[in-house]
């Protein structure tokens, strides 16, 4: 009997046993080396054969796979469809009406209709502060959905910085006076504060900050600041009193849905994109820079954002 291996370059896949009419010994080499090359033909003809039975079972999970991800794609399409219906609804039937309670709310506070009495002045800001969350709250998940689909462009405009955060300032007066907070507003007299920038959306980072510096503060003070950075940058800040950030956080402040320890600590409403949308319209929007300062938690924070003249 002869037993010889089957071999292969990485392993032994099985072993060859003739029966001989003869002794080993006399047999010729010419025969001796055609068993072995015999050996080795049928070791390769049965590497290949489990290499195809492989091949196919592979084949057969990819295929299977490819049968789940048609299925899972058509259930992402059904979610998809409903998602847009839904914000579809939001934009259409809750933005306006919030909307408009907003701005009724707003003009009856700042005695637009006449004198408010005391009693009444309080409740209203409060409505007014509520129904603006929740109208910011809309705003924020369906710009945030425009911006996951590439659906956001720009126009660029010359834009006064320092006109437009003094306006959307003056709109926080009567919320900052109702829980003795200092608002104020400066610049560092080297006007003008033109940028190039899309007037819509860096009202928008500004009123994010805004929002997001009052969520923060529950007393004390919140101060804005528009300054020039050098010969080509214009600078934006707000600095608040309030929880402040821990060094942990401030890496991670910007992605989204992150609200900081902070908030989450001192149950502060939010939905955790502003500043997430803030710098998507910052950096890829304007080729700028914003970024988060702050000693840590419970001293306060400044947020900072630069675009070029």
């Amino acid at each position: 009997m002869i037993v010889h291996p089957l071999l292969t370059e990485e392993r032994i896949i099985g072993v060859m046993i003739l029966g001989l009419n003869s002794e080993y010994n006399q047999i010729w080499t010419t025969k001796k080396e055609s068993l072995r090359s015999f050996a080795d033909i049928i070791a390769v003809a049965l590497d290949k054969s489990y290499t195809y039975k492989e091949l196919n079972i592979e084949h057969k999970k990819i295929t299977e796979m490819y049968d789940q991800m048609v299925i899972a794609n058509e259930k992402l399409k059904t979610v998809d469809a409903t998602k847009s219906s839904i914000l579809s609804y939001a934009q259409h039937y809750l933005q306006n009406p919030i909307a408009d309670i907003v701005m009724g709310t707003s003009m009856i506070a700042d005695g637009s209709f006449g004198v408010v009495p005391e009693e009444l002045k309080k409740p209203t800001i409060n409505i007014f502060e509520n129904a603006r969350h929740l109208s910011l709250t809309v705003k924020m998940w369906l710009k945030a959905l425009d911006f996951e689909e590439n659906r956001v462009t720009y126009k660029l405009v010359d834009l006064d910085l320092a006109d437009t955060a003094d306006k959307i300032t003056k709109q926080w007066v009567d919320i900052a006076q109702s829980r003795n907070i200092t608002l104020s507003f400066e610049i560092d007299n080297k006007p003008p504060y033109i940028i190039k920038a899309d007037e819509v959306w860096i009202h928008e980072v500004v009123a994010n900050l805004i929002d997001n510096a009052f969520k923060m503060t529950k007393e004390g003070f919140i101060k804005l600041k528009v300054e020039k950075v050098g010969i080509e940058k214009i600078r934006f800040s707000i600095a608040d009193s309030g929880v402040g950030i821990d060094p942990e956080t401030l890496p991670l402040l910007f992605q989204k849905f992150e609200r900081g320890r902070a908030g989450w600590k001192n149950n502060i409403e939010g939905t955790g994109l502003g500043l997430y949308l803030s710098k998507k319209i910052i950096e890829e929007g304007h080729h700028g820079k914003i970024w988060a300062e702050s000693k840590g938690a419970g001293k306060g924070a400044t947020f900072v954002f630069e675009v070029l003249i």
